[in-house]
């Protein structure tokens, strides 16, 4: 799991804080899911797990998704640029 953690550059110092209080809480909660623990308390650490899974998922995601729209917006903003360019180079032919 770490290798892919390690894979996701966050943009911003507390969305690794983040993500990393996440991964340290699925560790403890697959680490007691492992335990032979009763059924009741089984069933609990793996419900935890799940949870915190998809939240760990959706942060991922969303980190994700924050840094598509900004390579957009930069790619969008170099087009600009390029077509005004390519503008002010025809104009002066």
């Amino acid at each position: 799991m770490d290798n892919l953690f390690g894979e996701i550059d966050c943009r911003s110092k507390s969305d690794g804080i983040v993500m990393g209080i996440l991964r340290c809480a699925m560790d403890k909660a697959h680490e007691k899911v492992q335990s032979e623990a009763g059924s009741i308390e089984f069933l609990h650490e793996r419900s935890k797990f799940y949870e915190l899974a998809v939240i760990l998922v959706e942060s991922g995601l969303s980190i994700v998704q924050q840094e598509t729209d900004i390579l957009e917006r930069n790619c969008e903003k170099s087009h600009l640029r390029l077509n005004r360019n390519e503008a002010l180079a025809l104009g002066k032919d």
